[in-house]
């Protein structure tokens, strides 16, 4: 894939995560939106055109290089049963590996967890040999992965760590103003269901599109959050109960 190619892409998925229309982008820029259009598809603009689009979608130039960077090779979104299994048993080279995919730079995790080199050497190591990060020289990491990897389901990790992860993360009130908790209940065709989860999973790829474009940002500018999205057919207990009263 060419670099412009890549940077096109960089471009339109931080279009998508803002949220704003071809047609806004024009309006804010003061062209057409058959102009924005043949921008984005052909990438024949200026400099100055790009840094215009970049302040409209709240990302610097810097930070869309480095997102740039990360649209090579096609990546892998979905570990195998193995992969899985060596980070489900080895819960620092889990840790160290959810960090790597998370932006965080080697020697950066060393050091806040206060891990020797030969330690660290060790872990990335083991990330190599699995396939999950090829190893350069002084530590230097390329991942071999999507940083949204999707665990599979009921594999290694999502057994050993799903229902710990539900409960800590449940645990809490929701109270703050950079928490939210809706619960709904209600009535719906099996229609409506699958546009549910259709409208479920578009806004879980959008959290990771807002996730991959803030891995540009500094850490200390960012704060770890939790998304949990789900739905099943449910009748509350106290109904229930009311069932079994009347018989």
């Amino acid at each position: 894939m060419s670099q412009t190619r890549q940077m096109l892409q960089a471009l339109k998925k931080c279009q998508r995560a803002r949220g704003i229309t071809y047609r806004e982008l024009g309006e804010r820029l003061g062209v057409s939106e058959p102009t924005i259009k043949r921008w984005f598809s052909t990438g024949a603009f200026t400099l100055k055109n790009l840094e215009e689009i970049c302040n409209v979608l709240e990302v610097n130039i810097l930070e869309l290089a480095k997102l740039t960077d990360m649209y090579g090779p096609e990546l892998i979104t979905r570990l195998s049963w193995a992969q899985e299994q060596a980070l489900a048993d080895d819960p620092t080279l889990l840790r160290f590996f959810y960090l790597l995919i998370n932006g965080y730079a080697a020697a950066d995790i060393a050091a806040d967890f206060e891990l020797t080199e030969l330690q660290t050497l060790a872990l990335l190591t083991q990330l190599d040999r699995l396939g999950l990060i090829e190893l350069h020289p002084e530590n230097k990491v390329r991942l071999l992965t999507s940083r949204s990897v999707e665990w599979q389901e009921n594999g290694p990790v999502r057994k050993a760590y799903e229902a710990r992860i539900k409960k800590e993360f449940l645990k809490a009130d929701f109270h703050d103003e950079d928490a939210a908790l809706h619960f709904c209940t209600g009535e719906l065709s099996p229609a409506s269901l699958k546009m549910l989860s259709r409208k479920i999973r578009k806004l879980a790829f959008e959290f990771y599109e807002m996730a991959e474009i803030d891995l540009a940002a500094d850490h200390s500018e960012k704060q770890s959050v939790g998304l949990m999205l789900a739905f099943r057919p449910w009748i509350f207990s106290l109904f229930e109960e009311w069932r079994e009263e009347e018989k």
